[in-house]
């Protein structure tokens, strides 16, 4: 059915979860695959615009291998707009996210002792201002993926200058923000068919921007293709996306009977249209496979929790709050037995703890790094119930990703992790070291070993 005006379109789009559905709603507004940039389709006069307004694109956007730390990025843009929306001009700002999160939202610091875990956060709500949406897209291992905050949004002609753009370093001198660079983001459009983009600015929420981004397959004269998002011009000659008045909330996800979902009265939706999640497509749960799982390890102690909701069985939705896995840990170290459900069914127990310590890194004179670990074991049930439970070959993969236990985090995100064996390499050198030195006496005491 042809649309009418640009609101159905938008409406169009956001009903669309399969890459069937955007397919039709692009040929609809005059879309071929033979399409070349910033040529015109009729009857809208949209065009097809470079993403990062480089036709040199693709080889940028594929430079990541893993779909969950794409995915992993695009979620703390959600945070970084969540914060945004709390930062007013004139005032001083705070020099690091971690500020800005504990004063703005109450978010404790994490530290000896304290961090999320000890926030009541769920009264205010301040867990559903970021939610992973997953719905069914008719591709097998690849569902759809939205990406939803309720944050400060962005006005149709801010587009091409933000998400739309590649390393233009927009949060370089933000501190306040997590990101900085303009690239993680982008990275998940890879690992998707198309990508459909939806904000209303905090400033102006009856005022809708919309685009989709996909793969435009240029002619003969260039070497390779590159990704272009649905854009137009304005009377002023600026490029701008696609936009509509609406007033009130959209409603994203009608089939989800009784779910609390997003409905983006301000902020952003990022759709990725069958995404490829490579292993971790799973049904949510806390032993690995699924995005549940992953969030947990990948933000291991995230500025803000989370949702992560599933809605591809009609039957068997769910709605899983994110922490990270610092704080499932944590609790566990509190009540030193199961409190969270997923701790319940599987048994963890914290076996010895090691409170957080701040070290001076190399080169340095302030104690800016924390060290912490945990030991931590999980039974599985019995065979039957006069059977006593087992215990799991690996439980730390519960909780950070299976072989690789030590993680580096960098505002709460995993950015780097290293295996077992530095621990065992570490161990025979100090046993090395204690075996070949000689015990030097200190005055008053006995042997001692340096």
């Amino acid at each position: 059915m042809p649309f009418s005006d640009a609101e159905s379109i938008l409406r169009a789009l956001l009903a669309a979860h399969t890459p069937r559905a955007v397919q039709e709603v692009l040929q609809e507004i005059g879309d071929t695959s033979d399409i070349a940039l910033d040529v015109p389709l009729a009857p809208f006069s949209f065009s097809w615009h470079a993403f990062g307004d480089n036709p040199s694109n693709i080889s940028s956007i594929g430079l990541a291998s893993k779909a969950g730390r794409s995915l992993t990025e695009r979620l703390t843009n959600a945070v970084d707009a969540t914060l945004e929306e709390r930062a007013l001009s004139g005032v001083p700002l705070p020099d690091s996210p971690r500020v800005a999160a504990q004063q703005w939202f109450g978010r404790p610091v994490s530290g000896p002792e304290t961090g999320l875990y000890k926030w009541e956060f769920g009264a205010q709500g301040l867990d559903r201002k970021a939610a992973v949406v997953l719905t069914e897209s008719e591709v097998p291992a690849a569902p759809t993926i939205d990406v939803i905050d309720e944050g400060v949004g962005l006005a149709p002609d801010a587009f091409p200058s933000t998400i739309l753009s590649l390393q233009a370093g927009n949060k370089i001198r933000k501190r306040y923000l997590i990101g900085a660079f303009g690239q993680g983001g982008a990275s998940t459009l890879a690992f998707s068919e198309y990508a459909i983009i939806v904000s209303r600015s905090v400033t102006n929420p009856r005022l809708v921007g919309f685009t989709v981004i996909r793969v435009v397959r240029l002619d003969a004269t260039y070497k390779e293709d590159c990704y272009a998002y649905l854009s137009q011009v304005d009377a002023a000659g600026n490029r701008v996306v696609p936009s509509c008045q609406v007033d009130g909330p959209l409603e994203i996800y009608p089939n989800a009977t009784g779910m609390r979902v997003p409905q983006l009265q301000h902020g952003t939706i990022v759709r990725h249209v069958a995404f490829k999640l490579s292993g971790i497509d799973g049904q949510l749960g806390p032993s690995p496979g699924n995005l549940y799982h992953y969030l947990h390890a990948s933000l291991f102690d995230p500025l803000l929790p989370f949702r992560v909701i599933d809605l591809r069985s009609i039957t068997r939705p769910k709605d899983e709050l994110v922490t990270g896995s610092r704080n499932r840990l944590m609790r566990l170290v509190e009540a030193r037995t199961p409190t969270a459900s997923e701790e319940q069914d599987t048994g963890s127990k914290i076996r010895h703890y090691r409170a957080m310590e701040f070290v001076v890194p190399h080169g340095g004179q302030e104690p800016v790094i924390g060290i912490e670990y945990w030991v931590v074991f999980n039974f599985r049930k019995g065979r039957t119930e006069a059977d006593p439970p087992v215990l799991r070959g690996e439980s730390n993969e519960l909780f950070v990703e299976k072989g690789f236990p030590i993680i580096g985090t960098l505002n709460g995100q995993n950015q780097g992790e290293l295996r077992a064996k530095l621990v065992r390499d570490l161990g025979r050198i100090l046993q090395d070291s204690d075996t070949n030195c000689e015990c030097i006496p200190r005055r008053g005491s006995g042997p001692q070993r340096p």
